[in-house]
């Protein structure tokens, strides 16, 4: 299957332009075939079906509607910006999630890996995209299994977008439609904004897209949170609780950009320039010593095939944690620690119920040690006071 397609919606006109709220709801999962596809969503959290139509496009079905059909493009990363008016921002250039192993040893959590994740590709498209839906429709290689998928899924979901499985390997293993069901009935998380303190300038429409993305990439790998920025976006306001700015994508800068800049300077922040000429890799190791050991808002221990995505409701009242684990054993061990004084930290896995977990707090922080999990967790910490909150 190729990794350009064509979503068609039932009941929807070809060629017909729709607002992105007519696919709010759908959860996809591709098809080999059109005929049948609908049918085949019955019992499952999966509402449309994608069949591959052409090289550039995608065909989405529903159950009970009559299949007219609407073609949406599917487009490498850097051929999105926020001036597209699709209803959907369907990226085809994902990479396959895990630990790329350079020799023939088996990837574990204690081992210093590299990491091919797609949760920084989400993060800067949905920077711009608005209410549009962000699916990724990267497929498994070949030697996939079901914990590779659930991992797919899951970086994908957690980061806010949809990863589009195969329908032969939901029917292989049901625990992908469990999966998906699970971050549809946990809907809202999507809606938490990016806590960090860190925030990292990006141009969609910048001729040169490959920095800020090394950026985005890198940094996310050292488990740094962080804010994406869009350009148009930048404002004194965007840039409340940030210690570091990254504009990458600010080369050079405006007359207006550069008033936000200095006085963002002014009142104690530091603004790193890491446009083109840097080396996005060194600046990643430097990172948290930048933005402060005390204030980069998350640190995980013993766990360094894990990645993380720190997310905040309630004006930082509310803390979410998602945690990816990316090698082939479970990770166990784990330590979070995250700014701020919480009294309750409840843990959340798809397949059962949320737990409560004991935190242990000390001067403007929280920790928690984590139940070992094989792919992924989330964490909700509240409880925190007025006088207290990060």
């Amino acid at each position: 299957m190729s990794a350009n397609r064509i979503a068609v919606c039932l009941g929807l006109a070809i060629g017909a332009t729709l607002p992105a709220a007519e696919f709010a709801g759908c959860v996809p999962v591709r098809v080999n075939r059109p005929a049948g596809a609908a049918e085949a969503l019955k019992g499952t959290p999966f509402t449309c079906a994608l069949a591959e139509v052409n090289g550039a496009e995608l065909l989405v079905l529903r159950p009970g509607r009559e299949a007219r059909g609407e073609r949406i493009p599917v487009r490498p990363r850097e051929q999105w910006n926020r001036a597209a008016t699709a209803p959907v921002v369907a990226i085809s250039d994902g990479v396959w999630p895990g630990i790329r192993v350079t020799d023939q040893a088996v990837a574990t959590p204690s081992t210093e890996p590299w990491i091919d994740a797609n949760t920084w590709i989400v993060r800067s498209a949905r920077a711009w995209s608005g209410s549009r839906p962000v699916w990724l429709t990267h497929a498994p290689p070949k030697q996939a299994g079901e914990q590779d998928c659930l991992r797919a899924l899951a970086e994908v979901a957690a980061a806010g977008g949809y990863w589009t499985p195969p329908l032969e390997a939901v029917e292989r293993w049901p625990s992908i439609a469990q999966w998906a069901r699970f971050f549809e009935e946990h809907a809202a998380w999507r809606g938490f904004a990016p806590a960090g303190a860190l925030g990292i300038v990006q141009d969609s429409l910048g001729k040169d897209l490959a920095v800020s993305g090394e950026h985005l990439n890198l940094i996310a790998r050292r488990g740094i949170p962080y804010r994406v920025i869009e350009r148009p976006g930048l404002s004194l306001a965007s840039l409340a609780g940030l210690r570091v700015l990254l504009a990458s994508d600010l080369a050079p800068p405006t007359d207006s950009e550069r008033k936000i800049l200095n006085a963002f300077a002014a009142r104690g922040g530091e603004v790193i320039d890491g446009s083109k000429g840097s080396d996005p890799e060194e600046l990643s190791k430097e990172m948290i010593d930048l933005v402060g050991y005390d204030e980069v808002g998350v640190r995980v221990y013993n766990a360094p095939s894990v990645m993380n995505y720190l997310t905040q409701a309630d004006g930082g009242r509310r803390l979410l944690l998602h945690l990816i684990n990316y090698a082939t054993a479970p990770a166990e061990g784990v330590l979070v620690r995250v700014k701020g004084e919480f009294s309750r930290a409840r843990l959340y896995r798809p397949g059962g119920a949320p737990v409560d977990i004991g935190v242990r707090r000390s001067t403007g922080r929280t920790e928690a040690s984590i139940p070992a999990f094989p792919v992924y967790a989330a964490i909700i910490w509240e409880g925190v006071s007025d006088e207290r909150k990060p």
